[in-house]
């Protein structure tokens, strides 16, 4: 009970400065102007073989969302790539799957509110989940996730090129960020890490069917490379390739991930010095791993491959220390709150425990704008989105941006920013604590006299209690363990936590 209040005190406490509106942080315009049907590229897709086609060319389209009134000219962007499960809408046995699903247009909305361009993007689907064996099936998935990784790639440079001729969305080609839900976790996650051949050419990705003669999965001689660059094989007679090329010259990089869902191909993909992570996840997801799993298809059940889902892959760049030092002095009840539900003192994680299996509770849908053929499809959605509405999907976004909005401001920070971060705010507070993270000293002050400082580790439990009767007080680490710490820094007018890393 004592650990409860005290992470209630601290929740509240973590507010205070927080009511000014912070650009990137809290939505300071109160609309956004959306271009449609963006051509970003164009691409060869495979999905013309369900009707026993041959491979076409499609037209890669976005819808960009703008906050209306902005004056700034060179803003972050973030793309967006939406769920489907790697089919059309429908097809995918499911009422979600586009650029335009409800969720996926809020979810923009709140970003260009905040201050960002966003950049919705429709990519190529298209694989046969009913393939007779594992092996066909992870080939055919594999592939499909791999031609979307390409066109985000093609987008992030199309955005790049725009930059260079006219700069038509007014963006700042170095700050780029992707953002996936459902089967967009996988393409974000990928278009974060996935940079080697050999990191698909593991034996998983290859079929040994005959063991005199594997053949990977993914083969860029025939696919293109993993920018979606490069012709690939021929597929007609004209001269048309398994690849069209768009915006040579220009970067693929991107600079900040963040996935609701989805998982990564494998955790050798996740290594030092790649971009930040931010991740959301139900622990009880039924398709996609929290930990460690196989991925099935969500209409039959069947097996595809195994992959390492958000707490796995946010572990991981925490060893690394791919995260910004700058998260671990974010001090609100989001992070508070994040840290009770997984468990530990990972950043970036944030993790949703469910009373049944669900895998998108973010997710809503209208079933009235579908014909009553597609009623079943609602009702099978409904078992892993119990009691579906708008208004569980918004209490859920409301959680997703409370914890993203002050990572993502600081991963964008520049000088249009101010303040950027709660450490920031709480500085303007007349307290700092610094460094941070700390390795043997820390160092606590304050404009006023500072009367004592407590430390209390992740659990609430009180460490250390100083008492004081001036400005500034030292701390020393000692013997302390490494991880999260929050100190209670108490003035004769306030009381303020600050939360801190120990290496």
């Amino acid at each position: 009970m004592i650990k409860r209040y005290f992470f209630a005190a601290l929740a509240a406490c973590a507010t205070i400065g927080l009511s000014a509106q912070t650009r990137y942080v809290d939505e300071v315009f109160s609309s956004v102007d959306v271009t449609q049907n963006v051509l970003y590229g164009q691409n060869v897709t495979v999905l013309p073989a369900l009707q026993g086609q041959p491979p076409a060319l499609q037209p890669l389209i976005a819808d960009v969302y703008e906050p209306t009134g902005d004056t700034l000219s060179a803003r972050p962007l973030m793309l967006f790539v939406h769920t489907g499960n790697f089919l059309p809408r429908i097809i995918n046995g499911s009422l979600v799957g586009t650029l335009r699903d409800s969720t996926v247009t809020e979810i923009c909305t709140r970003l260009a509110k905040r201050g960002y361009v966003v950049a919705s993007i429709d990519y190529r689907t298209g694989w046969n989940p009913l393939a007779s064996t594992q092996t066909e099936r992870t080939k055919l998935l594999l592939q499909a996730v791999y031609r979307a990784v390409q066109d985000g790639r093609t987008a992030v440079r199309y955005f790049r090129f725009d930059a260079d001729n006219g700069n038509t969305f007014s963006i700042d080609p170095n700050r780029i960020g992707v953002m996936g839900e459902g089967s967009g976790g996988y393409v974000a996650l990928a278009m974060a890490t996935l940079n080697r051949l050999d990191e698909v050419q593991l034996d998983k990705f290859i079929d040994f069917t005959d063991p005199q003669n594997p053949v990977p999965f993914v083969d860029t001689n025939i696919l293109g490379n993993f920018e979606g660059l490069g012709n690939g094989a021929p597929i007609d007679t004209l001269g048309n390739t398994f690849n069209n090329p768009n915006h040579p010259g220009y970067s693929s990089e991107i600079s900040f991930c963040v996935n609701m869902g989805g998982a990564l191909g494998d955790s050798s993909w996740l290594e030092g010095g790649e971009v930040p992570m931010v991740s959301f996840h139900c622990q009880s997801d039924p398709f996609a791993p929290y930990e460690i799993g196989t991925v099935v298809v969500p209409t039959t059940q069947a097996n595809v491959v195994e992959v390492i889902g958000s707490k796995r892959v946010i572990e991981r760049a925490n060893d690394f220390g791919n995260q910004p030092d700058e998260w671990f002095s974010i001090n609100d009840d989001y992070t508070t709150r994040a840290f009770q539900l997984h468990g530990n003192g990972y950043e970036g994680l944030y993790t949703f425990v469910t009373a049944s299996p669900e895998a998108g509770p973010w997710q809503w849908w209208n079933p009235a704008e579908d014909t009553t053929a597609n009623m079943d499809l609602h009702n099978s959605g409904l078992l892993t989105n119990p009691g579906m509405s708008k208004a569980k999907a918004m209490l859920y976004l409301d959680t997703v941006f409370g914890y993203l909005s002050p990572r993502l401001a600081e991963s964008f920070a520049t000088a249009d920013i101010e303040p950027t971060s709660v450490e920031t705010l709480q500085a303007n507070e007349g307290v700092s604590v610094y460094p941070n993270p700390v390795s043997n000293v820390m160092m606590v002050a304050s404009k006023q006299n500072i009367e004592s400082v407590k430390l209390f580790d992740l659990t609430g439990a009180l460490v250390e209690t100083i008492n004081a009767t001036s400005s500034i007080v030292e701390i020393k680490r000692a013997d302390k363990p490494a991880g999260i710490y929050f100190v209670e820094v108490q003035t004769a007018t306030s009381k303020q936590i600050v939360k801190v890393l120990f290496n």
